[in-house]
């Protein structure tokens, strides 16, 4: 299968790449072939055709590695909820990265995740913090 898929992306032949994929493959791989794809794309376009495929929760990841939080969590709160903790830990690992440390906090307690937090703090030695 994964010599066809590739076939397929090489000549920039993605519907059947994907539609490969969707046959032999799992939804997990079908969904990471379409992010690829919609990767290749103007961001809007991209998603509306991850939309168009009903994969809402790549359209989610898509945007979260694209570092638009703000649209990924409107899709969320829209078609797929269940993803908003996901989204958030997404945006404190993001956060933390940027030193932007009191922001990434409240994102992992927003995630469910205070023990981000926690860790994050003892790596800067923050002990105040971390308690």
């Amino acid at each position: 299968m994964q010599g066809a898929v590739d076939m397929y992306r090489q000549r920039n032949m993605w519907e059947e790449a994907i539609r490969v994929c969707r046959a032999y493959g799992t939804s997990k791989e079908v969904a990471e072939i379409a992010k690829k794809w919609a990767s290749t794309m103007e961001n809007e376009e991209g998603i509306n055709m991850l939309m168009k495929l009903s994969l809402i929760e790549a359209a989610v990841d898509l945007e979260c590695d694209r570092k638009n939080f703000d649209n990924a969590f409107k899709l969320a709160n829209n078609h797929a909820k269940y993803k908003l903790p996901e989204i958030h830990l997404k945006l404190g690992l993001f956060l933390e990265d940027e030193r932007r440390y009191k922001e990434a906090e409240e994102a992992y307690i927003r995630a469910n995740k205070p023990s981000e937090a926690i860790m994050m703090y003892q790596h800067l030695e923050d002990w105040h913090s971390a308690l």
